[in-house]
Order: C-alpha cells, then structure tokens, then sequence
C-alpha cells in the first residue's frame, strides 16, 4: 500500500511535508501535545495558501495510515531514524523538524527546520521564544503561529510547487579568422616572396525548445547545425624541390566540418524507463532573485570531416585528393541565465532577456545566447 502511495505521489507532483515533533527540556506533555497540533493546523494553512500542491502529514497521521502494530514492524525497536523510515515510505520530500519546549523554566521556545530528504541537510531554520509561565499558554501557540509564517515564507527561496512551461534557448556561435604571414626570399639571382594565408570560417546555429515538465524532469527537441571550414594557402616563391632547385609553388589544405543534429538524448533514466537528456532548475536567492540553471545532450548526429590538398607549381606537383569520415557526436548545453527579479512565491516566471554576448579572447569565436521562456505553477 505505501510503495503505490509514494509512487502516486511521485506523478502528482505534490510537495510532501512530514513534521516530526519532539519535546526539549521539562514541561506539561498535554499542552506539549496541543501546541503540537496547533502548529501542525497553521503550518498547513499557511502552506496551502501559498503552494497548493503542498500535503502536510504528522506523526498522528502515520498512526491513522498504519496502525500501532504496523507501525512497530515498520520502525523497528528504538527511536532513531523512526521518522526518516515512515517519511520515506510515504514518499515526503521534506522533514519538518518541530521543537517545543522550555529553558530555565520561564521561558518557552518553539523551533523548526526544514530538511530535504534528498540532501538530509537543514536548508532552513527559525524559531521564537517567550516568556512562559502555568497560566500563559496561549504564548506558546502565538510562537507556534509565528513559526507557522516564518517557515512558510522562507520557503520563497526553494521550487516547492513544481514551475512548469516553456524555455526556447538558441545559441550561436561564429568565428572569422583571415591571417596572412608573409617575409622576402631570396632564389635565381632574384628577390622573390613568400606568404601563407589561414582561414577560418566557422557557424553554429543550435536551437532547443524544451518543456519543463516536473519539478526535475524536462523535455523537448533540439535542431543543431554547424560548418567549420578552415583554408591554408601556402605561396613559396623559392621552393626547394626534391631535386635541389628552386622554384614556384603553391600548396592548399582545406579542413571541413558539417554536423546536424536532431532530437535529444535518451541515456537518461526513470524509474528504469529511458527519458530525454534534459534539467531546468531553478534556483532561488535570499535577495529575492533567481537563476535558471539550464543542462541537455541532444542524440548523437552524423558529424562529416573532409580534408582536401593539393599542390601546383614547377615540381612537388599534388593532384587534388579528399578523404572523408563520418563520426557520431552530441551537443551539450550547459549555462546558467540570470539573475532575473522573482521568488517561488510567484504564480508565474516569464522572462525575454536581452541576448548574452560572449567572445572567447584566444580563438575570438563570439557566441550569442538567446533565452526566452514561461513558467506557471499551481
């Protein structure tokens, strides 16, 4: 029954949350017990407000689903890492660790962080405390109340409600490279010269659409296409032939590069069935801005290499020959755009940046990065 629970919940993209209460110091367990519950009711409105797709589940809720017994067989003897079995049977993303209790006597507190189940590391912490004494127990559910928002509205910074749509990324790439070396020979009795021309020409145009789909998966298409042509020339007024003389001759070499590719990769996989090689992620920071983290390998395409020579002159002569070979190869995409203005707690993440503009300060190939996209939650 659990392992259907979590695998349902695992497509319904629900945020799961299970609070794990735990009582600090000295006190009375009863009213320990209602504030338990009082938290537990406002964490969950307060959560539900905002991020709809949130489940709340408590540690009373475990004994409703599973039974004493059950839940004996389950846990096993002691208490360590009791919690941690049951929230990962029923498939919960975050632990909620709840303290309540009492310092000194005169004084209450009631603390919380919040622990992803992947990572085991708290990522957020409040708390508050008050004065506290038989007769003000209604301090102690304030605390909780005020608890109950913090948490809530530190979430902004993390994807709670997965953000689904479209993302459209174009990148393009471009080299124009003329470089000529030329000096004087001398040969026959004459002045003569020599030079050597090298060009580059290289493109690439890749676009891909891709679909966010869930809070980690995503999908789509990629169409990449590239040329890279590079030309050598080489002018030798004085050329020693083999024979020993000198005399005129021109060299060329010409390298090509042609790739198209279609499609991304499926090497990726979930839940053993294969899925396209792609991640948006977006990541959120305390100064209410964010980064799209944006990661694909399209499938492997055909890449085509020729290399042409030949040679013309008064000896060393070189008929016009081509070798070609075809390889298969893929295109990563791996860069993050931003900082863009927004938290999770927006309904809706739209955004048509100015392109960014790149040159690499050795080969001086210039590359252009397009982003568009738009992103909604429930």
């Amino acid at each position: 029954m659990l392992i259907l629970f979590a695998f349902g919940n695992s497509f319904a993209q629900k945020a799961r949350f299970f609070i794990k209460p735990s009582l600090e110091g000295s006190g009375d367990l009863r009213q320990i017990a209602g504030a338990v519950a009082y938290f537990v009711t406002q964490f969950d409105n307060e959560v539900k407000e905002i991020y709809p797709c949130s489940v709340v589940i408590a540690e009373s809720d475990v004994g409703v689903l599973l039974g004493h017994e059950r839940d004996l067989q389950l846990l096993g003897s002691g208490t360590g890492g009791n919690m941690e079995s049951i929230s990962n049977a029923l498939g919960c993303d975050y632990l909620i660790n709840l303290e309540i209790g009492f310092m000194f006597g005169n004084t209450s507190f009631v603390s919380a962080s919040l622990i992803p189940f992947k990572t085991k590391f708290p990522i957020l912490h409040v708390n508050a405390h008050s004065p506290f004494s038989s007769n003000s127990g209604d301090q102690v559910l304030s605390d909780c109340d005020e608890v109950a928002k913090k948490l809530v509205d530190g979430m902004k910074h993390i994807e709670i409600c997965p953000f689904k749509g479209e993302l459209k990324v174009r990148v393009v790439s471009e080299t124009k490279k003329d470089t000529t070396i030329g000096y004087p020979v001398f040969c026959n009795g004459a002045d003569q010269q020599y030079q050597k021309r090298i060009t580059v020409n290289k493109y690439a145009d890749n676009n891909w659409d891709l679909q966010k789909v869930a809070l980690i998966r995503t999908s789509g298409t990629i169409k990449y296409e590239s040329s890279d042509t590079t030309t050598l020339v080489e002018e030798d007024n004085c050329y020693k032939c083999k024979s020993g003389r000198r005399g005129g001759r021109t060299y060329t070499e010409k390298f090509t590069k042609y790739a198209i590719v279609n499609g991304l990769s499926q090497e990726s996989q979930e839940k053993g069935l294969p899925i396209d090689s792609a991640r948006i992620e977006l990541k959120f920071k305390d100064d209410d801005t964010y980064f799209v983290f944006v990661e694909a390998t399209s499938r492997k395409g055909d890449l085509k290499e020729s290399k042409e020579v030949k040679a013309e002159g008064t000896c060393d002569v070189i008929q016009p020959k081509k070798d070609t070979l075809t390889e298969k190869a893929n295109v990563p995409l791996k860069f993050p755009f931003g900082p863009y203005q927004g938290t999770s707690k927006e309904k809706r993440l739209k955004e048509k940046p100015d392109p960014i503009v790149k040159t690499d300060p050795v080969t001086g190939e210039k590359t252009t990065y397009y982003l568009e996209f738009d992103l909604k939650r429930d």
